[in-house]
């Protein structure tokens, strides 16, 4: 073996001069590690590369060229510090241009047979009998599978993840009762400790001998996920009971969840389950199975990085891990270039420690958890390295240039695309979208976040930020600017925030973003010390909002000032980082001060939110509000203000817009174009859609019967009206790059003498008040009651605080099709929720000939008192403005519900 290892390396040096400043070293899948790793006679085995390259290291520049074909691994690959090059002789571990690589931490399942065993057969839905397939996982050499809960095997399909099979197949349930009510009390929100609950429906009396059932779900607060076992099902009470330990939150009426790891319930292509007693896997394959490759998700992290520094990964997929794909550890100026990762059951790629590591050109979708996490605190630092929050060390990890989307797939909350730790690491030109929750969470001290363009994040929580940090006085310093931040409204419209910097988070600088279609676009939670400026706000609910919490309700400092007291706040080297920090604990710690608004332009929708406490001590100066900033065309095709533009009166500073997302660079030498965004919604006789793009010279394509487009589909082309439901998609295309394909279905409505039209059916156009509008729900996610009657339609509006007295609205368009309706009407009264507490004044405006007009007056209406039935006529109006206000009091308890609210 010693003469064989010294031939290998003679044959390697005949190929590469002693003294040459370059090493080659090939690997393909079907090549062979007694081989030279020449190009005519390449390694097969990663490992067998990386040995014979540490030969090399330090001394001259390494490039390993792989082969086309699947690498499987069987253990996770490491690289060590004995694995580094140099800044002058770096190491690059890359794919063959033109050719695709995978390394895989999973194994392809074969040995695919129809379901034959009379018992399965009996257990599955009748739709699926004889088109699921089984596999025995054993047989393959596939024993250990993992848990539910997270981290356990998953299948994949022709590159895409597959559903456990559950129910209901999109969406989810609600509770509708809790077996031991009223044992949680957050601030009047109530619900449970128990994890014993009530849903609708009979569909769980299928699941009788299922062995090993789940449930997801939402369970108290919107913006908290979590899996749960299921202890036991009383499918005649309709009481689902989960195993302890329960959620640490509780359970509330109207969360939603759904069932998963049910056999019964394969009864759609693409669903799955894994028996775990017997092995054998089912499946109903979306197209015949011998037509895609399957493959299992085996290992868990499969390639780790340790104290390796100057090295690359370059043109390389990575795919079918069950957690993390890459590892990153300590070293530094690793770099994960031009890869794709995708279906993973955690994270892309985690770096932790180390100095000026890296994710850039990357492409990371179908993601279980997060995309890229960036910490360079010093925590997981050998010895003292210097890097770390008490020196302000910059750590300099950066994620740039990278296309996120569709992640957090398994675990839904805090699974952001990038997360940032520890000091001076930055997050820059990256395209954000499709997830359930946030889109970038930092902490930590001076970082920059720049260049992003984030959208639709947030899909499926509440009261969540796109971009998020919370609760500490030090971490300050950090930049965000230049962002693009648009159509992020929450869970069924509910509200999310853009920029959130929540629970006292302070000394954060917000400048030069542009938000659109933002509810709450930058939010400062009781926070001091941020800057507000240069930002351009459109079509926002509201543009800002900063309250004084820590005044109120989270008076409670202690956790704020533990975190204030493990941090070097009063040494020199802070003082003169933060002055405004030293002397916090006597300075009235709770007030929200020394916050700056300035020269921001806002323009549609509503301006700000400001608590009555906070408005004192913030600094409002020169910004732009409800004027025309004059837009060289309409928002979203264009941002860019004309030179006669009265922002420019105020100092407001051009934004680069030009410059924001994904850019042409090394490792992406292309740009896909930007996702066309149609709206949805519901239409009397016929709609005008407009379908956008904001690359030059895209063409987008479009259908109107739910399939993906093609080259070949129709190009859009104003106008196009539709004039009966349908699902439109579409994608725009410029050259060889597609984008995205985006979605939205529209609803005709036969608005007649018999079928009156609700109200909560058509989108809000513009809304004030404490919060969004709640449609067909009250405030706690339930249906509204008015005097114990329940409404299935309704809005719910909560006015909110102003200078002038509390008050809010919701207003809706009444074009097209709805120019012909007569009537309004609607049962109108304080919700029940809220017992005989609030007060509230109905108030409904209309716009005819272009002025607003009020034709109706409730009086005050009291909880648990008088409802009022309105029938107001509203011919020839073009806009419905249903306004509340606090009746003279305050806004505690103001639930106003307009219940079966609808035209005719």
């Amino acid at each position: 073996m010693k003469s064989l290892a010294v031939l290998l390396l003679m044959g390697i040096a005949s190929t590469t001069p002693a003294f040459c400043e370059k090493t080659e070293l090939f690997v393909s899948p079907t090549g062979n590690d007694a081989n030279a790793g020449t190009k005519a006679h390449p390694f097969q085995s990663l490992e067998r590369a990386r040995d014979v390259a540490r030969q090399f290291t330090r001394d001259r520049e390494v490039t390993v060229w792989l082969g086309s074909g699947v690498y499987e691994c069987e253990k996770p690959f490491e690289l060590t510090a004995a694995d580094s090059g140099s800044q002058q002789k770096p190491v690059v571990w890359r794919g063959r241009p033109g050719e695709e690589v995978r390394i895989v931490g999973g194994k392809v399942v074969t040995g695919w047979k129809p379901v034959t065993d009379e018992a399965v057969l009996a257990r599955l839905a009748p739709e699926a009998r004889g088109k699921v397939v089984q596999a025995d996982l054993k047989a393959l050499g596939v024993a250990a599978y993992g848990e539910v809960k997270g981290g356990g095997l998953e299948l994949f399909f022709a590159d895409k993840p597959m559903t456990l099979a559950r129910w209901p197949n999109e969406g989810f349930i609600r509770i509708t009762g809790l077996v031991e009510p009223d044992t949680v009390n957050v601030r009047g929100t109530k619900g449970s400790k128990t994890g014993k609950f009530m849903y609708e429906g009979d569909r769980p009396k299928r699941w009788a001998g299922e062995k090993d059932i789940w449930v997801h779900g939402y369970w108290f607060w919107d913006w908290s996920d979590e899996r749960q076992k299921v202890e036991s099902i009383d499918a005649e009470r309709r009481i689902i009971s989960v195993s302890p330990p329960y959620h640490g939150y509780g359970y509330r009426v109207g969360q939603w969840f759904y069932a998963l790891n049910i056999l019964a319930e394969i009864d759609t292509p693409g669903e799955w389950y894994l028996d775990r007693e017997t092995s054998i896997l089912y499946f109903w394959p979306p197209t015949p199975i011998e037509e895609g490759r399957a493959v299992v998700s085996v290992l868990d992290t499969f390639v780790r990085f340790i104290d390796v520094s100057h090295v690359t990964f370059q043109g390389v997929i990575f795919e079918a891990a069950r957690g993390t794909a890459i590892a990153i550890k300590d070293g530094s100026h690793a770099r994960i270039a031009g890869c794709v990762l995708r279906n993973l059951g955690g994270w892309a790629v985690k770096i932790e420690g180390g100095a000026e590591n890296g994710v850039v050109g990357c492409d990371i979708y179908q993601v279980g958890n997060g995309g890229i996490g960036l910490n360079g605190d010093g925590i997981y630092q050998r010895g003292d390295s210097g890097i770390g929050r008490k020196t302000l060390t910059p750590a300099g990890h950066f994620a740039d240039n990278n296309h996120i989307h569709h992640y957090g797939r398994w675990n839904r909350t805090y699974q952001a695309a990038i997360s940032i730790a520890g000091v001076g690491n930055r997050a820059t030109h990256n395209l954000i979208h499709d997830a359930p929750h946030m889109a970038i969470e930092f902490n930590g001290n001076n970082h920059l976040i720049e260049f992003n363009e984030i959208y639709n994040v947030c899909r499926e929580s509440n009261d969540a930020g796109a971009v998020y940090a919370g609760r500490d006085w030090t971490m300050r310093g950090t930049v965000i600017r230049h962002n693009y931040l648009h159509h992020i409204t929450g869970f069924q419209g509910r509200g999310s925030v853009g920029i959130y910097l929540d629970d006292m988070f302070s000394g954060t600088i917000i400048y030069g973003n542009v938000f659109y279609r933002v509810t709450q676009a930058a939010f400062i939670g009781g926070g001091r010390d941020c800057i507000v400026e240069n930002n351009l706000f459109v079509d926002c609910e509201p543009s800002l909002h900063i309250d004084a919490r820590a005044m109120g309700w989270a008076s409670d400092l202690a956790t704020m000032k533990t975190r204030l007291n493990a941090m070097p706040y009063r040494s020199d080297l802070w003082r003169k980082r933060y002055p405004k920090l030293a002397n916090i604990l006597d300075d009235d710690p709770a007030a929200p001060k020394g916050n700056v608004v300035a020269r921001n332009v806002s323009f549609g929708g509503r301006w700000d939110n400001i608590e009555d406490a906070a408005r004192p001590y913030i600094t409002m100066t020169n910004n732009l509000v409800d004027q025309d900033p004059l837009f060289d065309d309409k928002p979203p095709k264009s941002f860019r203000l004309r030179a006669a533009s009265p922002a420019y009166a105020i100092g407001f500073k051009p934004i680069p817009f030009e410059r924001i997302g994904l850019v042409v660079a090394p490792y992406r030498s292309v740009v896909p174009p930007t996702t066309p965004i149609p709206r949805g919604g519901v239409f009397v006789d016929s709609l005008t859609v407009a379908l956008s793009c904001r690359t030059p010279g895209a063409v987008i394509r479009y259908t109107l019967d739910g399939t993906e487009p093609t080259r070949e589909s129709p190009s859009y082309a104003p106008p196009l009206v539709v004039t009966s439901s349908c699902t439109l998609r579409a994608v725009a295309f410029v050259g060889d790059q597609r984008s995205g394909t985006v979605e939205a279905t529209y609803t005709a409505y036969d608005l007649g003498p018999t079928q009156p039209l609700p109200v909560s059916l058509l989108p809000v156009v513009a809304s004030d008040g404490y919060c969004p509008p709640r449609l067909n729900m009250n405030m706690d996610g339930r249906p509204i009651s008015l005097r114990g009657k329940v409404f299935p339609t309704g809005i719910l509006v909560h006015p909110g605080e102003k200078p002038e007295g509390g008050s809010g609205y919701a207003e809706f368009s009444l074009v097209g099709g709805l120019a012909r309706v007569n009537r309004f009407k609607a049962t109108v009264g304080v919700e029940d929720t809220v017992q005989d507490r609030g007060s509230v004044v109905f108030r409904v405006s209309v716009r005819r000939n272009g002025t607003w007009q009020q034709i109706y007056d409730s009086g005050s209406l009291r909880g648990g008192g008088a409802i009022r039935e309105i029938d107001v006529d509203i011919a020839g109006a073009t806009a419905l403005r249903l306004v509340v206000t606090d009746a003279g009091d305050n806004c505690n308890s103001d639930h106003a519900a307009w219940a079966g609210a609808r035209l005719e």
